[in-house]
């Protein structure tokens, strides 16, 4: 069971993911990790390595989650605008799987950075709502992907 004051910043920090950054921020079984739902926010998740390259040629950066796995590689969760029907093709959807990249699909949890948690962290805490329109990250893949 988690101490009180835990569960305060927890709520807390859910509340700023809510209202400063616009995500559909939750706390799991009231005490537990943050999550957000993708909806209103969509993500795309990729290997580090690409993440930094898909960041770089981005002309404005959004929030990124790093993971930690537990096999010492790492995953990038760009955050980004509500992703249209017409990123959902299947060229898209090759294109990303070849580079070890998805689209996180609608209603899918996310898990946010707390700060009891090192295995989640922001690449940059997120400081409004601002997150990239998906084509522009799914654009910036397609030109990286040579470059593995």
């Amino acid at each position: 069971m988690s101490a009180p004051g835990h569960v305060d910043k927890a709520i807390e920090l859910c509340g700023y993911y809510r209202h400063v950054c616009g995500f559909d921020a939750f706390v799991r079984d009231g005490v537990g990790p943050i999550f957000m739902r993708v909806g209103g926010a969509g993500a795309v998740r990729m290997p580090a390595p690409l993440g930094q390259r898909v960041r770089d040629r981005l002309v404005v950066q959004g929030p990124v989650v790093v993971e930690i796995d537990g096999a010492s590689r790492s995953w990038w969760t760009m955050l980004t605008g509500a992703v249209g029907h017409h990123l959902w093709d299947v060229a898209t959807f090759g294109m990303l799987v070849a580079v070890e990249a998805q689209l996180v699909q609608y209603g899918y949890e996310i898990r946010l950075p707390t700060p009891r948690d090192g295995r989640f962290r922001w690449l940059v805490m997120p400081k409004d709502s601002y997150r990239p329109p998906p084509d522009h990250v799914i654009d910036a893949v397609r030109l990286c992907r040579s470059a593995r």
